[in-house]
């Protein structure tokens, strides 16, 4: 099994921002925070909603 980190989660979005790589999880932010949240390094430790299945890719957000 492979080491848990939202850098490989596939609920993750990376995009550039002012020059830097910021990490976004739409996923988690959807469903407990109501934003993305920011799980940019060092904020990367993977949360229940892990998963590297692409069938489970933003599940929450079907059920609204």
């Amino acid at each position: 099994m492979k080491d848990k980190s939202c850098g490989n989660c596939v609920n993750v979005s990376k995009f550039m921002h002012d020059g830097k790589e910021t990490w976004c999880c739409e996923e988690y932010g959807f469903f407990f925070l109501g934003v993305p949240a920011n799980v940019t390094p060092p904020h990367d430790e993977a949360c229940n909603l892990w998963t590297d299945d692409p069938k489970k890719k933003n599940i929450w957000e079907r059920f609204v």
